[in-house]
């Protein structure tokens, strides 16, 4: 194997498995001004229907200088009465570039999280994990638990969501998810 692509396949091992960050401040969870109340916002029926039912993920894209973007692959998400899984099939791999190289990600694990709604969209937290991911380029293999993947997807376990025609976007601080509805 070449030295470019044991290389690439470095940057994206390095990519996912040291970005791994910390568990998100519990102090900056529920902030409020006292006697202040927060209207909680009425989202609109189109919204609560966007945020239910079952998704495949057809694409990732990397939002920091060290991501990359991914499409394929058996990744599915299933939202609904204020959760999420996405769940890994195991089978097909997703093919993740970083650069010039490209190697495959087959995940086997979880992530779970919960959602609430805005009337756009909404926010969610990763709240865990379980499985694992493996990542090979030619003869190179590597095994990372899933909340190392989840560490990369949203390193400080929280984002958000967006409804777009038939489908939903999760964003965090370092990537995206495009869902399309199954």
């Amino acid at each position: 194997m070449s030295r470019k692509v044991l290389a690439g396949l470095t940057l994206v091992l390095m990519g996912l498995v040291g970005c791994s960050g910390g568990e998100p401040d519990p102090a900056d969870e529920g902030a409020t001004t006292p006697g202040v109340e927060t209207p909680t916002p009425t989202p609109t029926p189109e919204v609560v229907d966007c945020l239910s039912g079952s998704y495949r993920v057809v694409r990732f894209v990397g939002l920091t200088s060290q991501g990359g973007s991914g499409e394929g692959g058996d990744l599915t998400a299933v939202l609904g009465a204020g959760g999420f899984t996405l769940n890994g099939g195991g089978q097909s791999p997703v093919k993740v570039t970083v650069g010039s190289q490209q190697v495959d990600l087959v995940v086997t694990g979880s992530i779970r999280g919960t959602y609430t709604t805005t009337d756009a969209g909404g926010s969610y937290a990763v709240t865990g994990t379980e499985g694992e991911a493996k990542v090979s380029a030619g003869i190179l293999h590597r095994t990372l638990p899933m909340t190392d993947v989840a560490n990369v997807l949203t390193p400080d376990g929280t984002g958000t969501l967006t409804c777009a025609g038939t489908g939903v976007t999760m964003t965090s601080t370092s990537s995206r998810l495009d869902l399309e509805r199954i």
